[in-house]
């Protein structure tokens, strides 16, 4: 047990007073100690000792590092992961951004086995009174438990109260993406018929493809951007999902294992990618599928400004500013479309590269059927059983 006592000291010439915490580590068979001015917080901090013994968790204030410190260390190993190739270039710049902006400069100089729900749930506050999104702040919030995990496993601190606080914000109501209907699927396939005037014949083949493979083969952006020669087989119409292409232009394994997959082509999107391969594939050394016309990539944030939109303008479909179609919407369509065309779901969920497939149905899946045919549906049901 934890004790409180009174002790005096003399500090340069003058006489000081204080209140003394001492106790038992049992993990470490020490006395540590910690003095305060007031009674009542050594008091308080006595209770909180004795409460972390009991429950296994208390590591000696002395033994702690700052927060900051921590972040050093993780952000070490974050790099030497980055320079081992086990994570992308992109994934170790956001988290260099997370640690230094949003972390460090907020909650670096507490030490880490001392922080507390409050201070975390100060930290999130001020990150959204500082204009980040509720998304954003959470994916903050994420990258502080990372930390946490990182401290645990360095001795540091034994508590979670950073995780705990993260599973306190989990509910409410997700950001839905905008979903494409069916009508307007047909709008846009029919705009890519025709190619317009200022199109070079290769940026439209181009859009031909990527489009076409995002919405029959359900694959995201850096998926299509990250296929290789090698992996895609003309032959039997399949293409085998082994790459990401990041906007560091960086070719990176698929996130998961399930990422890693073959997906069949239909038949007029195998003779899109023919032509395309036979004209336009020109030499790269990692055998790169889609580059630009002057060899380099095609970022994200280029193609939906110069193709994307003009496209969906084009299909009637790009009017609204504020609720502007998705290019990821044409994968959120092409599960529907499978789900709807009654593909089990276990064998969407590996199309997609899904390791379960609650997530397919929870996030991608959306309804195609209007309610007159959701009518005849039930009224079939109906009829037959009664």
């Amino acid at each position: 047990m934890a004790t409180v006592r009174e002790r005096e000291w003399t500090h340069n010439g003058a006489t000081k007073r204080g209140w003394e915490v001492r106790y038992l580590d049992p993990s470490t068979g020490k006395r540590p100690s910690k003095t305060f001015k007031l009674k009542k917080d050594a008091d308080a901090f006595r209770r909180k000792v004795e409460r972390e013994i009991e429950d296994g968790v208390h590591v000696a204030p002395k033994d702690s590092a700052t927060v900051e410190a921590v972040c050093d260390l993780f952000m070490r190993d974050v790099e030497m992961r980055w320079r081992d190739g086990r994570i992308g270039q992109g994934r170790f710049r956001n988290l260099h951004v997370a640690i230094n902006r949003h972390t460090i400069p907020f909650i670096g100089q507490h030490k880490f086995n001392e922080i507390t729900w409050q201070i975390v749930d100060d930290w999130y506050r001020k990150l959204r009174e500082n204009g980040l999104s509720s998304g954003t702040a959470r994916q903050q919030l994420f990258t502080l438990g990372m930390l946490e995990d990182f401290a645990i496993n360095l001795g540091v601190t034994k508590q979670k109260i950073i995780n705990d606080y993260r599973k306190s914000l989990k509910g409410g109501s997700a950001v839905k993406i905008r979903t494409f209907e069916i009508g307007d699927v047909a709008k846009l396939l029919e705009a890519l018929k025709e190619r317009p005037t200022r199109h070079r014949e290769k940026t439209h083949a181009m859009l031909n493809c990527v489009v076409n493979l995002a919405l029959f083969c359900g694959l995201r952006y850096g998926e299509i951007m990250g296929l290789t020669v090698e992996n895609v087989d003309l032959n039997n119409g399949t293409l085998k999902i082994r790459h990401s292409l990041t906007k560091w232009d960086d070719l990176k394994p698929p996130k998961t294992k399930a990422g890693i997959r073959d997906v069949p082509m239909p038949d007029h999107l195998r003779e899109l990618m023919r032509a395309w391969m036979a004209t336009w594939v020109s030499e790269e050394e990692r055998g790169l599928v889609f580059r630009s016309v002057t060899g380099g990539p095609i970022t994200g944030p280029k193609f939906h400004l110069t193709h994307w939109r003009p496209l969906l303008k084009r299909a009637g479909l790009g009017d609204d500013e504020s609720d502007r179609l998705h290019f990821h919407a044409l994968r959120h369509f092409a599960a529907s479309v499978l789900v709807a065309n009654n593909l089990p779901l276990p064998d969407v969920a590996a199309m997609l590269g899904h390791s379960k497939f609650d997530m397919t149905l929870r996030v991608y899946a959306h309804p195609l059927t209007g309610i007159e045919q959701r009518r005849t549906a039930v009224q079939g049901i109906a009829d037959s059983l009664v």
